[in-house]
């Protein structure tokens, strides 16, 4: 095509003109794809229901001594706090662990159910309970688990 007026030939503006809307729709369908993903995710996270309390076991543990040379003015036994390697259970699976503090106490977060508190790595001459427990969903339960040494 040749301008008519200085004989110039014309740029092909239909093709410089195609080639520039083609990039402003690629453009703007991106933009709505990110405004669309942005959209949904917000609608996602703001239906997301509040998950309530959580559901915990605190864990005492205990160490007790009995024997020794008998006096009678000192109980036979002594009992304190004591820090200890503690594994939770449900239905066989271990659902939670840790260790006590040196005052005793072991907060942890597990599922609501029947739940088994079991001593881990303790001495063969240390005699442990295992307690059993139920704890309710949405609240805090509690337990005393106990090691005993019988000394002649």
């Amino acid at each position: 095509m040749r301008n008519l007026r200085n004989n110039v030939p014309r740029p092909n503006t239909t093709v410089a003109n195609r080639g520039l809307s083609g990039q402003r729709r690629s453009s703007a369908r991106f933009s709505h794809l990110i405004l669309a993903a942005m959209s949904a995710t917000a609608l996602g996270t703001a239906c997301v229901p509040d998950p309530g309390p959580s559901t915990q076991l605190t864990v005492t543990t205990l160490e007790q001594f009995c024997g020794g040379a008998y006096n009678p003015d000192v109980p036979p036994c002594s009992t304190g706090p004591v820090s200890r390697s503690i594994s939770v259970s449900l239905n066989g699976s271990t659902v939670a662990s840790g260790t006590s503090n040196a005052q005793g106490t072991l907060t942890l977060a597990v599922p609501a159910g029947a739940l088994v508190v079991e001593a881990v790595g303790t001495e063969p001459y240390m005699n442990c309970d295992t307690p059993e427990v139920v704890s309710v969903a949405g609240a805090t339960t509690a337990v005393t688990q106990t090691c005993s040494i019988f000394a002649p």
